[in-house]
């Protein structure tokens, strides 16, 4: 699993060195991804974490590291190393090769528009208002009023708003990063297994 532009072990890829957008836009950043399908972005980022090395995201296909002035070649020596060590645990040199872990996700938004939300000044929604706020799992939450935002990191844009409608769409997106080892800000647990939505039962 070589890092851009080093040579490693069989069973990884990276971005081939004068080809992809990082290396003509940030030669500090190294991208870095399981071509055998073992391990998605989010397994790597743990993984490189035990062995020291902290990855600046992750996503379900990779994980982002950045490089800057203070770097030294004993960073870039450990990144190699333990992109080796990773290799060798999980016998990925053995593997054949599959490409990423994970396919690209289909956004919700691509093929429906959510209901519009209204907003204040305070950011807060003005439909919303102070509502009783109850925990249901993401499952049975298709229907209900998203009662904060629930925001994937990455990209960490929000995709769900406080007084927007959780459609089904947007309920499987979210399951699917959920399951694939995302993280998320505005849910009660930072997994996503329960969402806050608003209670319209009175």
């Amino acid at each position: 699993m070589p890092a851009a532009g080093t040579s490693g072990c069989a069973g990884a890829s990276a971005a081939p060195a004068g080809r992809g957008t990082y290396d003509a836009l940030d030669p500090f950043k190294v991208t870095v991804w399981d071509a055998t399908g073992t391990l998605n972005g989010y397994a790597l980022q743990r993984e490189l974490e035990r062995r020291g090395c902290f990855a600046e995201l992750a996503a379900p296909r990779h994980a982002l590291l950045a490089f800057g002035p203070a770097s030294t070649d004993a960073d870039a020596a450990r990144l190699i190393a333990a992109l080796g060590d990773i290799a060798r645990q999980h016998r990925l040199p053995d593997r054949p090769l599959r490409g990423p872990a994970a396919p690209p996700l289909p956004f919700p938004a691509a093929a429906r528009m959510s209901e519009p939300v209204a907003f204040g000044l305070t950011g807060s929604s003005q439909a919303v208002g102070s509502p009783i706020v109850r925990h249901v799992p993401l499952h049975a939450a298709e229907g209900l009023r998203a009662a904060a935002m629930v925001i994937p990191y990455p990209p960490g844009i929000p995709v769900l708003y406080p007084g927007e409608r959780i459609t089904a769409e947007t309920a499987a997106y979210l399951q699917e990063l959920a399951a694939q080892g995302a993280h998320f800000q505005g849910t009660p647990d930072g997994k996503l297994e329960l969402i806050e939505v608003i209670d319209e039962r009175a």
